[in-house]
């Protein structure tokens, strides 16, 4: 990879910064500890398991410190003091036992803009401290500790929103690259610094960590499942540096490459035509070594092996990682082209989310039920009629009907918005139902939710890709080989065979139901099928979507 020794033909320009910072000259208030043994101590003595707690308490000794007047040494000192904590409470709000609800409602989302705010003092922090050594002579090596120390909480604070599907705040990228300009351009971006925070590559470089916030920020976190932006971010701990900063690139190639402007407030733009004239201050991304690794790591996947992921672990590649890999490499590798032209159009719409109620409301508005018994199926018939009784009972539950409102629409989704409330739960990947207008309107469109993301004043925004018409409301049951056991039957949809598409007939069905070569019963008010499993679409944190082949009964 190039690095800043072979660019002295073309030194980069000298950057001035301009990065946000809190009003820091004011006495130190009462209560604020500045002394780092007393710190640490303190710190010690909070309760480990108390996050909640913990995270106002940090927080308001973060915001006392960020505003009192100190030495430039003693507050990088206390800053460092302050990282393994802060760090500690990001991971363990990130992690499933604190759930909080998707899309936020009003508490989570205090909390989660509590958060948000405790990694941005720590930022805060070494950005005074940047400022201050900025303007000395010989700074020394504290420079180029508190330039990655801010460059590492600011990409902290971007994945705190993007693990929640918040609108980024403005100006974090803009400072980012100023950051990373600045280290470039005084010739210490590839100065080996050490951060115990990090789960892989403690000994990373400026550039190293700088890599990692753009590809993070590419990776189209609004459309990564719940959570898995956790795995996003440890796989660019260890794999990031693959990535290429480069002042020029191959016209031939058009795919893996991103521009990356450095006077913007965003992580790149794909660019698949090379510009000519490159403004100065102004590179390219280039991801094609990433994305080649990449590949290698989900061919192994597809065979059985288990890529060697080092020190993150070896339950890093997990049953997930093949699907968080893939579209990974899709934001990374490909050069995004819409395929179907959107058109802005406004107006009411009905949803429904997940498959029970979207099982309901293609059935009609009724709970699913078996209205044939089929001769030599009784079990069959037990085990539905049952569960159809379970249906009607679930029903003001999971087949809750949400207004929004159409903001765009196409032959391939449509663009939708909504406030937020208690009563919409709604993740990327789920099935939905969609129906312009109110009771009396057209028929229910299905779809998936591609991707998502809460703004100001609640607003939640959907992107929502259309599955096809003619969903038929089924019952799915894997074949049972015990005759003394039936598996329970489950709700799901079949999708006809569409030719002018090339879409073949599929089933889509809870979480599990696939497996390869898998036998299921699939039952419709007037037949009963038996399939065997072919190939997985997709799976997503609620349901299998999959080909079959139609077997003799």
């Amino acid at each position: 990879m190039p690095n800043d020794a072979q660019h002295k033909t073309q030194p980069p320009p000298t950057v001035e910064l301009k990065l946000s910072l809190p009003p820091h000259g004011q006495p130190v208030a009462k209560g604020i500890e500045t002394r780092p043994t007393q710190t640490r101590r303190w710190l010690d003595g909070l309760p480990v398991l108390d996050v909640l707690n913990n995270l106002s308490r940090i927080h308001e000794m973060l915001t006392g410190l960020n505003r009192s007047a100190l030495k430039t040494s003693m507050r990088l000192k206390l800053l460092d003091i302050y990282r393994e904590p802060v760090t500690y409470i990001v991971q363990s709000l990130s992690a499933p036992r604190y759930h909080l609800s998707i899309p936020l409602g009003a508490r989570d989302r205090n909390i989660v803009e509590k958060l948000a705010s405790l990694v941005n003092e720590m930022a805060f922090g070494y950005k005074i401290v940047v400022t201050d050594l900025a303007g000395r002579t010989s700074p020394g090596e504290d420079l180029a500790i508190a330039v990655h120390r801010a460059i590492r909480h600011l990409c902290l604070r971007l994945f705190v929103y993007y693990n929640y599907y918040l609108d980024s705040p403005t100006g974090v990228w803009n400072e980012l690259h100023q950051l990373f300009s600045y280290a470039r351009g005084h010739e210490f971006s590839e100065a080996s610094i050490n951060d115990d925070t990090l789960k892989s590559r403690n000994n990373c470089s400026i550039t190293q960590l700088y890599k990692q916030a753009l590809l993070l920020g590419l990776a189209q976190p609004y459309r990564l499942p719940h959570r898995m932006i956790n795995k996003v971010e440890l796989y660019l701990q260890k794999w990031a540096f693959l990535g290429e900063i480069t002042r020029t690139a191959n016209p031939r190639r058009r795919r893996c490459r991103f521009l990356i402007q450095t006077n913007s407030d965003q992580p790149g733009v794909p660019c698949s035509v090379v510009p000519t004239g490159l403004q100065t201050g102004h590179f390219f991304l280039n991801t094609r070594p990433l994305v080649r690794s990449l590949h290698r790591q989900l061919a192994a996947i597809k065979t059985g092996l288990v890529p060697d992921a080092g020190d993150l672990g070896e339950d890093f590649f997990d049953d997930d990682a093949a699907a968080w890999l893939r579209q990974s490499g899709v934001a990374w590798g490909a050069i995004a082209a819409r395929r179907y032209t959107r058109v802005a159009r406004e107006g009411e719409c009905t949803l429904a989310v997940g498959l029970e109620a979207v099982n309901f409301y293609i059935n009609g508005g009724r709970p699913f039920e078996l209205h044939k018994e089929p001769e030599d199926h009784h079990e069959i018939t037990l085990h539905a009629t049952a569960f159809s009784t379970q249906s009607q009972r679930a029903r003001p539950q999971e087949a809750r009907q949400h207004p929004v409102r159409l903001r765009d629409d196409s032959a391939g989704g449509f663009g939708l918005t909504s406030v937020v409330s208690e009563a919409i739960q709604v993740q990327v990947g789920d099935l939905v139902a969609i129906r312009p207008g109110h009771e009396d309107g057209p028929e229910w469109e299905i779809g998936l939710v591609r991707w998502l993301c809460q703004g100001a004043h609640n607003q939640l925004r959907l992107g929502v890709q259309k599955l096809g018409p003619g969903a038929k409301a089924v019952g799915v049951r894997p074949v049972s080989t015990d005759t003394g056991h039936a598996e329970p039957l489950r709700l799901g949809l079949s999708l006809p065979e569409i030719d002018i598409l090339k879409q073949p007939a599929t089933v889509i069905a809870p979480r599990g139901i696939f497996k390869d070569e898998r036998n299921l019963f699939v039952e419709d008010p007037e037949a009963l099928t038996m399939i065997r499993t072919r190939r997985l679409i997709e799976r997503t944190h609620s349901l299998d979507w999959f080909q079959y082949q139609v077997l003799d009964i």
